[in-house]
């Protein structure tokens, strides 16, 4: 009985040891990996993109705040700029008059936008909020002023539109703000308001809304009317030659695949002969091992990308994909597979320069100098395949530089300031799962192929 019971529980262990090597990704030697990178597009897009969250392209919701906002648009150069963008798009039309949201043939969208009467206020809370439940782009127009049956006098402290931000934020995608500032007569006084362009999309559209407007709009053209980006990832980095990353020529790389927020290179040089002992091992002046030659460069970022927080410092993660992309592309049916991977750090192996990322607001990766340990990451036969997520993991707030953006005069309090857009903005913001998601969310990805160590 006991040798019995022992064999068990022997079999066990051996199981649940090889089971935590299957989990970890990190450990096992000589995994056997595919030969070729071109599933790589496919393992990212299966894994690392959410799928549930996917907008449906090409069925743009525009929802127009029918007030004096909007009807003087006509006459504004940076709406007459904007619109045909608009009227090329759009392709659900949504009226909000009062309390009321009503639909209109999107054939009319040009003529609707020409017949717009004033309706005092508007439900813009319950309009936002069908564009961030729906899954489709959506546009709202409007001057901010809410309107609410229980409100006698507006809502110039209500972050009404905060609900929407986060539950669209939350899904991954993001939204751009115009904030064009006007003049509206008010019973013979002068009112400062601000005509507001909400673009409810996602970069990653293809011929989303936001590229079709910066086709037809150029900012510069329109002093005194901004733009606003806030999102939990941050949109496509620059590359000054619009092929990403720049590997070092020790490397003798390809990029096989460069999309704006992530790529996939090809390294054919040997690890031990020409990897290590040229970048990782290399000298600084002083004749000392510290952190080598930098592997890849090339990548610039605008600190503020995020809109409402600023990027103070930025980390790379490293991990061993060896097993599960080799899985990925041995299933038949992919489908089967789960549709999430827990890939465990492999600690010591990049890292990212923060003194150039200090000076020039470049990214730049270097070896882990003296503490690099490559065994847990190139374990694969005859390749290794290696995922390198760039993450920000220091952020400030800048609340003090975009509420002014979106402050302007109240309608129905003369001599006060409606600070309702901006309030909803930075009550998104200071959500603790908003703030989670943006330091969990990778700014971009590098996958690299490279030979059997």
């Amino acid at each position: 009985m006991k040798s019995t019971t022992l064999a068990i529980s022997l079999a066990a262990a051996l199981a649940l040891v090889g089971g935590a090597f299957l989990l970890t990704g990190c450990g096992s030697k000589n995994v056997k990996t595919p030969a070729e990178a071109d599933e790589i597009p496919n393992f990212h897009q299966f894994y690392f993109e959410n799928q549930q969250a996917a907008l449906t392209p090409n069925q743009l919701a525009l929802y127009v705040d029918y007030s004096n906002c909007i009807a003087q648009g006509q006459h504004s150069a940076f709406f007459q700029a904007f619109e045909p963008s608009l009227t090329a798009s759009a392709k659900q039309y949504f009226a909000i008059k009062g309390k009321n949201i009503e639909p209109h043939s999107v054939d009319s969208t040009y003529s609707l936008l020409r017949t717009i009467d004033n309706v005092s206020f508007a439900d813009l809370k319950t309009a936002a909020e069908r564009i961030a439940n729906g899954n489709t782009e959506g546009v709202l127009l409007t001057d901010g002023e809410y309107y609410e049956r229980s409100v006698a006098k507006g809502n110039d402290n209500n972050p009404y539109l905060a609900k929407a931000f986060k539950t669209w934020l939350k899904k991954g995608h993001d939204i751009f703000i115009f904030a064009e500032p006007y003049e509206e007569m008010v019973n013979d006084r002068a009112v400062q308001k601000k005509r507001f362009y909400f673009l409810f999309t996602d970069q990653r559209l293809p011929d989303n809304i936001y590229d079709r407007v910066k086709q037809s709009v150029r900012l510069e053209d329109f002093p005194g009317t901004s733009e606003f980006h806030f999102s939990v990832r941050a949109p496509f980095l620059y590359s000054p030659n619009g092929k990403g990353m720049q590997p070092s020529e020790l490397l003798s790389a390809e990029v096989l695949k460069a999309t704006g927020y992530y790529e996939v290179q090809e390294w054919k040089a040997a690890w031990k002969k020409t990897v290590e002992h040229k970048l990782q091992k290399a000298k600084d002046k002083d004749g000392k091992v510290r952190d080598g030659k930098p592997f890849e460069s090339g990548i610039h970022f605008d600190r503020n990308i995020l809109g409402g927080y600023r990027i103070d410092r930025l980390t790379a993660k490293v991990y061993n994909v060896n097993q599960e992309y080799s899985k990925f592309c041995s299933a038949k049916d992919k489908e089967k597979l789960g549709k999430e991977i827990n890939l465990i750090e492999c600690e010591d192996f990049v890292k990212v320069n923060d003194k150039q990322l200090a000076a020039k607001d470049s990214v730049e990766f270097t070896f882990a100098g003296k503490k690099f340990k490559p065994k847990k990451v190139l374990n694969g036969t005859p390749f290794n395949y290696t995922k390198i997520d760039l993450f920000a993991t220091d952020i400030s707030p800048m609340t003090n530089v975009y509420l002014p953006l979106f402050t302007f005069e109240s309608l129905t309090h003369p001599g006060e300031q409606n600070v309702s857009v901006g309030a909803s903005i930075q009550q998104c913001l200071i959500d603790p799962e908003i703030k989670e998601l943006i330091l969990k969310t990778p700014i971009y990805t590098l996958y690299i192929k490279s030979n059997k160590r």
